[in-house]
């Protein structure tokens, strides 16, 4: 079958013709997972996540504990839904298979979406297995960087005994993004504390290209909705910050 990967991940426009040719492909596949994840695969790059994430799990009953059918499903889902849903199936994963390159992946979403408890858990994993050097080998240096940086964040979040809170209002705050702007949101968690005896932070979504209007309308509705979902330890800020394509980030004052 050709390579489904540039229409997955954006670098190309997946044509009716490519699309009809693949799933013809994909059919005569006799081995009925490795068809649903084919399958699975080619919907969701046609922008059908619904059929792929259907055909996923049909996949995951026949190879529950093949670890890439798990991986493969995670890359779609986060290609076409963002970094919370795939985050979620890694979390599933766990129960099934042990993989490092899953367990990379699952750090990196859960850092992204500001679950630094699974964070920890998969870096613990990936420490205590030896992995975390192979994982990060050449070429990956740049993902260690990010990584190391995150660290920062999420012990601040332990630290604080603010890690449930933090998930819960990322959450929140990625419910209102599109896939372009969930696919390149990235997040800063800040101590604000002005006294050693005092606990204040701030959960930042950098948001690019994000209107300033449109960036301030959602930070007075992220107060509302975090009322509603009973988020109301006030002790944990958070704001959406609007990012120019120069990178000089603008804060959106509500």
């Amino acid at each position: 079958m050709a390579n489904i990967k540039p229409y997955l991940f954006f670098q190309q426009e997946i044509t009716d013709f490519v699309a009809k040719r693949m799933l013809a492909q994909a059919e005569e596949i006799r081995t009925k997972g490795l068809k649903s994840v084919a399958l699975a695969t080619i919907y969701y790059s046609m922008n059908n996540p619904e059929l792929g994430s259907e055909l996923m799990e049909e996949a995951l009953t026949l190879r529950p504990q093949d670890w890439i059918t798990w991986r493969q499903y995670s890359l779609c889902a986060f290609w076409r839904c963002g970094p919370v849903v795939a985050r979620e199936i890694t979390r599933r994963s766990r129960e099934q298979v042990m993989s490092p390159l899953i367990a990379r992946d699952a750090l990196f979403y859960a850092m992204n979406t500001g679950d630094f408890a699974f964070m920890r858990e998969m870096y613990s994993l990936l420490t205590k297995t030896n992995m975390l050097d192979e994982v990060f080998s050449n070429g990956y240096e740049k993902e260690r960087s990010d990584m190391e940086n995150g660290m920062g964040y999420l012990e601040l979040a332990e630290k604080t005994g603010k890690s449930e809170t933090i998930k819960h209002l990322a959450e929140i705050m990625y419910d209102e993004l599109n896939l372009g702007q969930k696919l390149q949101a990235v997040n800063h968690l800040i101590d604000v504390s002005e006294y050693a005896d005092e606990t204040s932070l701030l959960y930042e979504l950098h948001v690019p290209d994000l209107e300033p209007q449109a960036c301030a309308a959602m930070n007075l509705s992220l107060i509302t909705k975090r009322v509603q979902d009973g988020v109301v330890d006030w002790e944990v800020g958070a704001v959406f910050v609007s990012e120019s394509k120069e990178d000089k980030a603008d804060a959106c004052n509500a």
